[in-house]
């Protein structure tokens, strides 16, 4: 789906629609209702594009993306032993939820929290300019 020349789909409308219901009466314009719905999409997009690939890559070698994290493990250590990335080289012998459905849960959470705050910080300016 393009973002910039967007194909009228019924599942995409759908998406879109769904959206803009959930804003509906939050006292957002159309323009920035539709804005939150395509940014949503975009980050729904941008994860799922990771999805095809992750499962061709456990077709072609036969292991599955954990598998292939432990198979790193050793230049991971390395990193972390030439202390150049000191905060990242925490990550080294940890468990790690790195998965594709967490990562997805996580940061549409995330997102979903920043447009929640934004619509409670415009009721709040809207309250103090009124005086209600």
């Amino acid at each position: 789906m393009s973002m910039t020349r967007p194909q009228l789909l019924p599942s995409a409308v759908a998406h879109t629609e769904w959206v803009l219901s959930a804003l509906d009466g939050k006292g957002l314009s159309l323009e920035e209702r539709m804005h939150a719905a395509v940014t949503v999409f975009g980050f729904v997009r941008g994860v799922a594009v990771n999805i095809e690939p992750e499962v061709e890559q456990r077709r072609h070698t036969g292991i599955t993306g954990d598998e292939w994290v432990d198979q790193q493990a050793p230049a991971l250590l390395d990193i972390a032993a030439s202390r150049r990335f000191p905060i990242f080289s925490q990550a080294a012998g940890t468990e790690l939820d790195m998965g594709l459905d967490t990562l997805f849960e996580f940061g549409l959470a995330r997102m979903l929290d920043g447009i929640g705050e934004w619509i409670s910080g415009r009721s709040t300016l809207t309250e103090r300019r009124t005086g209600m």
